[in-house]
């Protein structure tokens, strides 16, 4: 039963790389030149990515599907893929800038960031581990420290982060937008819209909606792209707003860390230019001098000098054997 699974996956795997890069060609304009023995020689590198991929190996095919996931999804991003009745897909690069969403602002500031707080759905295991308990918990983009223990857990309530930037690189505010809950019927969603009117009438301090860090990777963003880390430490409290409906939470912060893209470090140079010079998919890509495991046999434990015959042998039968216990296996199965 396992190894039926085990197959199931792997051919799931395969589709996957398969239909990854039939996207990319839309996309990225590849033609396609495939000989016999690309053919071949692709399938079985099909095979190794799914067997990695099932195992949890890292290897250089890894690498390279992981590089290519991200770069197929950052560039879909300008695209508008359309899928006839048929089944054939074209991608259209989208024309024009993107809208500044409806934001609140203050003259001499800029909107440069805006993202929803939008509920992560949880895996099925989290959900299966919350049975018996009251509810399941929600795991959200913004992630809040606090000096100290908060009666309000500020990602449960805000449903927008926009950064805004003023006339220095020193000057710069986050507003957290949160609903107005007046007719709702949640006890801690009444308590929370009354402090927050308790704070714009100056009748409480804001200590209850004070933070040390806010942070959250990008997803889905206005003005930045996804996959970059910001995280913001604050200053002051400044005030509340009203706008649209919503209550505007605004806060003086300072930067802290850097930006740079988490998926940068995953980067394949080969594989880069490769894209950049369009290379055809039949091409065989030059990943240059890669240091490979010995190939093994894994009845007798030989050596097997030929790397392809090895492969080809592994993929048909299961195991890595050299031709001698090849043989073997052949004549005793003929018996």
């Amino acid at each position: 039963m396992f190894d039926k699974l085990k197959k199931k996956l792997r051919g799931a795997m395969v589709a996957f790389s398969y239909g990854l890069k039939n996207t990319e060609a839309d996309i990225f304009g590849q033609k396609t030149t495939m000989s016999a023995s690309n053919i071949i020689e692709q399938k079985m590198q099909q095979n190794e990515l799914a067997e990695a991929l099932l195992k949890g190996e890292v290897t250089e095919q890894v690498e390279i599907l992981r590089d290519r996931t991200y770069l197929v999804s950052d560039e879909s991003k300008n695209y508008k893929v359309i899928i006839d009745t048929v089944g054939t897909t074209k991608a259209f690069k989208k024309m024009g800038k993107k809208k500044t969403p409806n934001t609140f602002n203050e003259e001499g500031y800029d909107v440069s960031i805006v993202m929803d707080n939008n509920a992560i759905p949880s895996s099925v295991l989290e959900g299966f581990d919350s049975i018996g308990t009251y509810g399941i918990k929600n795991n959200y983009p913004l992630k809040f420290e606090y000096e100290y223990s908060p009666k309000f857990k500020l990602d449960e309530y805000v449903k927008r982060i926009v950064i805004r930037n003023g006339s220095t690189p020193e000057d710069i505010r986050v507003d957290l937008y949160v609903p107005q809950f007046r007719d709702t019927y949640e006890r801690l969603e009444k308590i929370f819209d009354n402090e927050i009117n308790k704070i714009r009438g100056n009748k409480t301090k804001p200590f209850h909606v004070e933070f040390d860090t806010v942070y959250f990777i990008s997803d889905k963003a206005f003005g930045t792209d996804d996959l970059k880390p910001y995280m913001f430490k604050m200053k002051k409290f400044i005030g509340v707003s009203e706008f649209d409906g919503r209550n505007i939470l605004t806060y003086e912060v300072e930067t802290v860390g850097d930006n740079e893209k988490i998926t940068e470090k995953y980067k394949n140079k080969k594989l880069r230019d490769a894209y950049e010079n369009k290379e055809s998919r039949g091409t065989k890509l030059n990943l240059g001098a890669v240091k490979k495991d010995k190939n093994i046999c894994e009845k007798c434990g030989a050596e097997v000098e030929s790397d392809y015959d090895f492969r080809i042998i592994k993929q048909t039968i299961g195991i890595g054997v050299c031709n001698g216990c090849l043989a073997k296996i052949n004549e005793k199965n003929n018996k």
